[in-house]
């Protein structure tokens, strides 16, 4: 394990300083000299290579790394945590990551065992540290992560792979307390409520959030002939009258992937798959006053930019929309602009926004802050 740490510490340390180096290249090409390892200036985006879902899509192991690169560039800036080396085991992977503040991420750790937990790392790099264990409650593999403006956190856990275990929610609020319904998790298995099929059976959650006015939560599972997006009543589910609305997936072959709320109010769905066809991103109308989610629109289709969708993040400054694709020939992170009036989203550029790297392995979350 020794040498396996050592040979691993060594390759990470000759990767940061082969991209380190191309930054400097552009540097002296005429390129941005602000974006270097010793100036960081601006926003970051947060890459975390973990142990993805892809809905279907070949992917390959993860990093167990969470990277940063510069928001402006797609250049690559530094590691700020690298769990292999800070546990030295092959089993922990930074599966889920949100912004706690503006110098500290929230990452959902999975090790496949009852060690799951919630860390604090710093985004500079200098500190990891536990901030919630349950061995109750993360029974699961650990998918998404949502922090709420009032300190409370949303944890969505399912299946590996999505199908013969059902998904759920769990919440914590600022105190760390775990909020149930029963002795369940706060969202479980929520039923059919008259044309709102929440649920169905092999579903796993890959993603949900809490809406910005009411609260109320909007969760995305996946699994065959069930995938679909559903909201949730803001205390969770404890009757079939907490499922609010529903809406299934375009294809019966198309998992949801990842889930952003756009700062127009229209939330994008990536949705990924074994059968091509079925890899793209979707954007919705949701009415959280009036429980409607409505005009599904296919907002981008091309599967040899897109493939396996993994994660997703948005700027909340210009709306810009980030994908990671999961796919093991792809390993790229994509930018996109979106257009509210057409609920479509165009490329930026004629390349990946951050090219495939070590640390774009598996992509299991992205998210954009200082």
């Amino acid at each position: 394990m020794l040498k396996e740490l050592k040979i691993r510490q060594l390759f990470l340390a000759f990767m940061a300083l082969g991209l380190a180096s191309c930054i400097q290249q552009r540097d002296l090409n005429g390129g941005n000299g602000s974006d270097t390892l010793d100036t960081p200036q601006g926003d970051f985006i947060y890459v975390a290579s973990g142990a993805c879902y892809a809905g279907g899509a070949t992917t390959l192991t993860g990093s167990q790394t969470i990277a940063r690169y510069s928001l402006k560039t797609g250049l690559y800036e530094r590691t700020v945590a690298d769990y292999f080396r800070l546990a030295g085991s092959t089993t922990e992977f930074p599966n889920a990551i949100a912004g706690y503040s503006d110098t500290k991420l929230i990452v959902g750790v999975e090790t496949g065992s009852t060690t799951r937990r919630l860390d604090l790392v710093d985004t500079a790099g200098n500190a990891v540290q536990t901030y919630l264990s349950n061995a109750t409650a993360f029974n699961q593999v650990l998918r998404h992560l949502f922090m709420i403006s009032d300190g409370s956190v949303l944890v969505s856990k399912g299946a590996a792979i999505p199908s013969g275990t059902t998904g759920a929610i769990e919440k914590f609020n600022s105190a760390k307390a775990r909020i149930t319904q029963g002795a369940s998790p706060v969202i479980s298995n929520p039923l059919t409520n008259g044309a709102a099929t929440c649920t169905g059976s092999n579903v796993s959650v890959v993603a949900s959030i809490s809406l910005p006015t009411t609260g109320k939560i909007l969760l995305a599972h996946a699994g065959t002939g069930a995938s679909r997006l559903a909201m949730i009543s803001a205390n969770g589910y404890a009757a079939t009258t907490d499922c609010l609305a529903t809406i299934a997936a375009p294809v019966a072959t198309a998992m949801p992937t990842a889930m952003v709320r756009h700062p127009s109010g229209d939330v994008l769905v990536a949705y990924g798959s074994a059968t091509t066809s079925s890899n793209y991103i979707y954007s919705y109308k949701v009415n959280e006053t009036t429980n409607v989610i409505n005009s599904a629109t296919l907002a981008y289709f091309e599967p040899s930019i897109v493939m396996g969708a993994s994660a997703m993040s948005v700027d909340p400054d210009t709306g810009d929309v980030f994908v990671a694709n999961g796919a093991n020939t792809f390993n790229s992170i994509e930018k996109f602009t979106y257009n509210a009036t057409t609920q479509t989203l165009a490329r930026v550029g004629s390349a990946p926004h951050i090219s495939p790297s070590v640390f774009t392995r598996c992509v299991s979350g992205l998210h954009v802050g200082p």
